[in-house]
């Protein structure tokens, strides 16, 4: 009987179960449903991975799903600080670094789904240029000569190389200091625009305005009656109706003999402006000369001439001049004795206590296999120091050229001609390295023999000395009287010695004058070698320095090197270079 009970009870209970669950989804609704949900998943794709700040990426998240319900919200991290939400957002990176991109996505039910990605972010490119200038003056009547100056135009990270100039009404010009004449039959306002451009092509735009505020007597248009302005520019005897382009400081003459003003009119005025920021007016017809300089490899100036007759009609015509400057080229090399360095020991050719010893001694190092002048065998070093002798400028000493560099590098001569009583320079003429005349070509001009000595020397393509003018008349190794100051050649030579004692200036005049040389001959200023010591402090072991060389010419252009020099302590003829 007990065993009847027992299976009735259990048959009870499957039938109460079955039963039971209906009633329990009328009562709480789904939660069984609840329990068996299942999680989002997260997926999204990315327009591209890596790139350069500022760096905008896409991102959607349109692959993630939910097989038994709804994605609600999509909620990003981006990685740098930054958040989003949406199934499709765009963020921008703003700077270097690895970026972990994670999207969050949440169902319907409460449960959520994860993913996340890598952005590479580059540093942003450099800035280009800034470009900035003045003018004056900004209004007027017309006609009126602006004078525009860029000085303030920077690139920090680079070089401005050219200049160019939108004058608002149609014209252009060239170069940091141009100047331009505007004409108008009445009120009118004009949008300057300078685009500076360095050597690696970046760009840098200002603008500015100029104001005509009345009509003046001139158009720029020539008609019947107005006046006819022109000019030639004369070179070496030669007229050139276009533009000239010459070596800085380059003398341009300039010749308005052709201008002129219509029957029962008088020329009132000629208006020079020379583009560098100079002008000139004159009450007639006067030949103006003019000197051109520039620190840029080159600059184009535009000059324009306005003549205006006694009605006050005026007419223009601008050319232009290009100027070269061929920046310097620096370098240098190390007196590196055969015996080493014996501390105290100012008797033993072994250590070049002198520069004569250093000269004598003719053992300098250029480094030719460009892993540092090493200075080895430094001896009896406690609390010594050791005299390093840099030569960086070659040049005749008297006898024979060094090291095959040639002489005539340094020597500048002017073929003049004698006219009447009159010296006539002409610059073309003028010689410069191995016979290149100063015109500039489509490379600059370097020493013979450079490329087999390459960086052991400093030298200015245009050239370096000319001896001074001798006895009126003589032609011989004369320099042109209209030069401002001797404006070829470097002026200034900068040494770093890298051992915290700054950069060390001199003035290659100052440094080579009046130094008697061996054999007695005492050479002009600029016809010696430039040659210059540094006593390091060393107490032994290993180190090295490296030492730079800053070069500058008369116009300003500069060039700089670098070289290491290594101090190695030793026994005597244990380690001897042979350089």
């Amino acid at each position: 009987m007990k065993k009847y009970t027992t299976r009735a009870r259990r048959t009870k209970a499957v039938v109460a179960s079955f039963l039971l669950v209906p009633l329990l989804f009328a009562l709480g609704g789904c939660w069984l449903l609840t329990a068996f949900n299942e999680a989002p998943t997260a997926a999204f794709t990315i327009s591209s991975q890596a790139g350069q700040a500022p760096f905008a990426v896409n991102f959607s998240a349109v692959l993630s799903e939910d097989e038994d319900g709804t994605i609600i919200t999509f909620e990003w991290d981006f990685g740098d600080g930054s958040s989003g939400s949406g199934e499709n957002v765009t963020h921008t990176y703003t700077s270097a670094g690895t970026f972990t991109v994670v999207l969050r996505v949440t169902d319907d039910d409460g449960d959520t789904g994860t993913n996340n990605k890598k952005i590479y972010v580059s540093p942003a490119e450099a800035a280009g240029p800034t470009a900035s200038f003045s003018l004056s003056p900004n209004s007027g009547t017309s006609p009126m000569t602006v004078f525009f100056n860029a000085a303030a135009s920077v690139y920090p990270d680079g070089v401005i190389q050219a200049y160019e100039w939108a004058f608002g009404d149609g014209s252009t010009g060239f170069g940091s200091n141009p100047s331009h004449t505007y004409f108008s039959a009445g009120s009118q306002t004009y949008t300057v625009t300078l685009v500076v451009r360095g050597t690696d092509g970046k760009t840098g735009t200002a603008t500015g305005t100029v104001t005509i505020t009345a009509a003046g007597g001139g158009t720029g248009t020539t008609t019947a009656g107005d006046p006819s302005a022109r000019f030639d520019i004369v070179s070496d005897s030669t007229r050139l109706a276009a533009g000239a382009t010459g070596v800085a400081p380059y003398q341009a003459l300039f010749d308005p003999e052709d201008t002129e003003v219509d029957d029962g009119q008088a020329l009132l005025q000629l208006i020079w402006s020379f583009g560098d920021g100079e002008s000139a007016t004159t009450a007639n017809i006067v030949e103006q000369w003019h000197t051109y300089t520039t620190t840029d490899p080159s600059e184009t100036f535009s000059v324009t001439l306005v003549a205006m007759d006694n009605e006050a009609a005026t007419d223009s015509i601008t050319k232009t001049v290009k100027v070269y400057n061929h920046k310097p080229v620096a370098g240098f090399e190390i007196a590196n004795p055969l015996g080493g360095h014996i501390a105290g020991d100012t008797a033993d050719d072994e250590e070049y206590a002198t520069r004569a010893a250093a000269v004598a001694g003719d053992r300098w190092d250029d480094d030719d296999d460009n892993d540092g002048v090493l200075l080895g065998d430094l001896q009896n070093l406690a609390g010594a120091t050791v005299t390093v002798w840099l030569r960086s400028l070659v040049v005749d000493e008297g006898v024979n050229d060094v090291d095959d560099y040639e002489t005539d590098w340094f020597n500048l001569v002017v073929p003049q001609t004698l006219v009447g009583a009159v010296l006539t320079d002409d610059q073309d003429d003028l010689a410069m390295a191995e016979g290149t005349l100063a015109a500039p070509g489509s490379t600059k001009p370097k020493p013979n023999d450079y490329d087999t000595f390459e960086d052991a020397f400093s030298y200015d393509p245009e050239g370096q000395s000319w001896a001074d003018r001798g006895a009126a008349n003589d032609t011989s190794d004369d320099y042109p009287d209209w030069f401002p100051n001797q404006a070829w050649g470097i002026q200034w030579i900068y040494v770093d010695w890298d051992d915290g004692t700054g950069e060390e200036a001199f003035d290659y005049r100052a440094a080579t004058d009046s130094t008697v040389w061996a054999g007695g001959t005492t050479l002009p200023a600029y016809d010696q070698d430039f040659i210059v010591s540094h006593a390091y402090a060393f107490a032994g072991g290993t180190a090295t320095k490296t030492i730079t060389i800053r070069v500058v010419d008369f116009l300003g252009a500069e060039a700089t090197f670098s070289r290491d020099v290594i101090f190695m302590e030793g026994q005597e003829g244990s380690d001897d270079l042979d350089p």
